[in-house]
């Protein structure tokens, strides 16, 4: 049960931070991150073992955006680490 939980926070921590890059609004990203977090795909299908990589998808997009914005070595690194 806590590497759900852990896969939960992650998952609404990530897309949080997705949503406050996009938007520069904390309240939509609040909102995004905790729909995110707790939809029932996310909570419903944890016993499926790709289900528990979902939560590093919103890093992923955040991770890109930060990359295309200005280009480096250790971006592509983080990005490629994180997928």
């Amino acid at each position: 049960m806590v590497k759900a939980a852990g896969k939960v926070a992650a998952a609404g921590v990530g897309m949080h931070l997705l949503a406050r890059k996009l938007t520069g609004d904390d309240v939509a990203a609040f909102g995004a991150g905790l729909l995110y977090a707790f939809h029932t795909w996310n909570l419903n299908e944890l016993v499926r073992i790709q289900i528990l990589a979902n939560s590093w998808f919103p890093l992923v997009l955040l991770c890109l955006l930060r990359f295309f914005e200005r280009p480096s070595k250790g971006r592509a690194g983080l990005v490629a680490a994180l997928y």
